[in-house]
């Protein structure tokens, strides 16, 4: 979140129909801010001792308070547009303190301020205002993070993020759990129901655990078209690079990259399997797929995310007959509001194959087996026939795949 666009947004909503006034306070708490940030920066390269005032920093979270109470009053008469932009611009100001560093070295200072829980607070009751807001208010924990050890934290009032999150399905909940916990051994009672505990990173996906998740990961639908920064880290955690071959590593997408860090990735290959069996159950098959035309979608779009990390041999289990039957529901109307969803992913899954002979036989496995052999035909499309077309025919190329020669010779003849 950049300065510059923050200052923009800034003078965007000021010349908007919204009063001066109630611009006013977000807006100076943004130039406050960058102003002791650009001072210190300038005054300490010529200067090295320089310290920067001591109070600037509790001005301006006083400011925020003392805004966040006002703005209980005013927003009741603000148009709705109006009570977003005011929102926002709360959100880019706590942004900025929080990229400022200043609550850091506060902290470095003083490891009894009570400044990082009151903009924490202040941080959690403006999430609390809409759901749009939960997000990235997430993201602005996670800069804070980067500042400070997760330890500090977690014990100044972030476990309020976790109190009831399961109940209620919030996804930012777990995003945040999943990324404390990736960087500090907590207690996983201190993050409500959320990781498993004792923790470790195969238990997310047990299926006792899972089957608590639901909540969370079905309301994921209100950032579409795009994916929900839970689902990236979530697959990173459900395979990990081991079980890829060469050619899969190397086409795993950034958006998965930036998220792979530092998850215990010592699973054996049949506990990943077993792993990725319970999350196509209980989360895709069990949660996504029997609920509305949305969740469908998403179930899709995670489908997606895994592929590029997904070995072969899992295909039986995420083309599942549930799944393919779905796509056969979809795909025998046209005029259905999934169909370009459906399409577009039967043309990522081609793909995928690419000029993999052994993806090529799972897929079409897959297709043929839940349709009765009339994938094509029921659906109206060429799938099975276009992947049928590219296989490569030189001889022994067939045999090798469907007949394992290697214990040929040990079978008694008639």
């Amino acid at each position: 979140m950049s300065h510059t666009f923050s200052f923009d947004f800034a003078i965007l909503n000021l010349k908007s129909k919204i009063k001066a006034s109630h611009s006013l306070p977000w807006i100076l708490v943004f130039t406050t801010t960058i102003w002791h940030r650009w001072k210190w920066r300038c005054i300490s390269t010529f200067n090295p001792d320089y310290e920067p005032s001591p109070n600037s920093h509790h001005i301006i979270l006083q400011f925020a308070k003392e805004w966040f109470d006002i703005n209980k009053m005013v927003n009741g008469k603000l148009a709705r547009e109006e009570q977003r932009d005011h929102l926002l611009g709360r959100l880019f100001a706590y942004g900025a303190l929080a990229q400022s560093g200043r609550l850091a070295e506060e902290w470095v200072s003083d490891g009894n301020t009570p400044l990082i829980k009151e903009f924490t607070r202040l941080l959690i009751a403006l999430a609390s205002n809409k759901r749009y807001l939960q997000e990235p208010a997430c993201s602005v924990i996670l800069d804070l993070i980067e500042k400070l050890h997760s330890e500090v934290l977690l014990n100044h009032g972030i476990h309020e993020c976790f109190e009831g999150a399961i109940e209620v399905g919030n996804p930012d909940a777990l995003l945040l759990a999943l990324k404390i916990r990736e960087k500090v051994s907590a207690d996983s009672a201190r993050f409500g129901k959320l990781l498993p505990d004792p923790f470790s990173p195969n238990k997310i996906f047990s299926a006792d655990h899972l089957a608590s998740l639901p909540n969370c990961l079905k309301e994921l639908t209100f950032c579409q078209p795009r994916v929900h920064n839970v689902w990236p880290v979530l697959v990173n955690i459900l395979l990990p690079d081991r079980v890829l071959q060469a050619e899969d590593a190397m086409s795993v997408s950034n958006s998965l990259r930036k998220h792979k860090k530092n998850w215990n990735s010592s699973f054996s290959v049949e506990e990943i399997a077993k792993n990725f069996q319970c999350f196509c159950e209980v989360i895709i098959e069990g949660s996504l797929l029997p609920s509305s035309h949305d969740r469908k979608h998403l179930a899709f779009d995670v489908l997606l995310l895994l592929l590029p990390c997904l070995h072969a041999s899992f295909i039986p289990i995420s083309l599942s007959a549930k799944l393919v039957q779905c796509m056969i529901d979809v795909l025998s109307t046209k005029d259905s509001w999934l169909y370009k969803v459906v399409q577009h992913f039967l043309k990522n899954l081609s793909d995928w194959v690419g000029n993999n002979d052994v993806r090529r036989v799972s897929v079409i496995v897959a297709l043929q087996k839940h349709s009765n052999d009339k994938f094509d035909c029921i659906t109206l499309t060429k799938t099975v026939k276009d992947l049928m077309a590219d296989f490569r025919t030189e001889s022994g190329c067939m045999l090798n795949m469907f007949v394992d020669e290697s214990h040929a010779s040990e079978e008694p003849s008639d």
